[in-house]
């Protein structure tokens, strides 16, 4: 969206720009009415209108993004969730997922039940951070360790062998089956 509304600038900003425009004398300026009144809109004014309401309607649509928030997964989710998990392990087992697909992914799981806000904007510290003071210390020591390898799987380039995904995917398994008591 910000790339549209630049392009948009640039194309205002060179339209109305001119190497060789120079200053107009004040006698220079005469009226260009006709005997004629004009009648209708103004010219451009359609053009005007379609810009405005295409503008607020990304506005709109962007917000409505923004202010999405990821419900806490219940009790009878928790098994729909453990089968997904265990059916990403095994795609993974195939050679059907890539680690940097199944590390998204078990992070966007957990991710989702650490924080009842946009996500997708926020990075693993700040994850991290904002589910602090909702998890307890020990159960936050494994958090880190999953986010920490998951940063490595994803910008790092790191493969990781077949026991770190296994141990990353037991901890996915701990964090979704905490007590409930606390936040997961």
């Amino acid at each position: 969206m910000n790339g549209l509304v630049l392009a948009l600038t640039v194309l205002l900003l060179l339209s109305g720009w001119s190497a060789d425009a120079q200053p107009i004398a004040p006698s220079a300026i005469r009226d260009i009415r006709g005997p004629l009144q004009p009648t209708g809109l103004p010219p451009f004014s359609r053009t005007a209108l379609l810009l405005v309401v295409g503008g607020l309607g990304l506005a709109v649509a962007a917000r409505a993004r923004k202010g999405r928030s990821h419900p806490v997964v219940s009790a009878s989710e928790q098994l729909s969730v453990m089968e997904e998990l265990v059916a990403l392990r095994d795609a993974y087992a195939r050679g059907e997922v890539s680690a940097e697909l199944l590390f998204q992914q078990l992070t966007a799981i957990v991710s989702s039940r650490l924080v009842e806000s946009d996500i997708r904007a926020m990075t693993s510290t700040e994850l991290l951070a904002a589910a602090g003071e909702k998890i307890p210390a020990e159960m936050m020591k494994i958090a880190e360790y999953l986010f920490g390898m998951s940063d490595r799987v994803r910008f790092g380039g790191y493969h990781p062998d077949n026991i770190e995904v296994d141990k990353a995917c037991a901890v996915v398994q701990t964090l979704l089956s905490c007590p409930p008591g606390t936040v997961l």
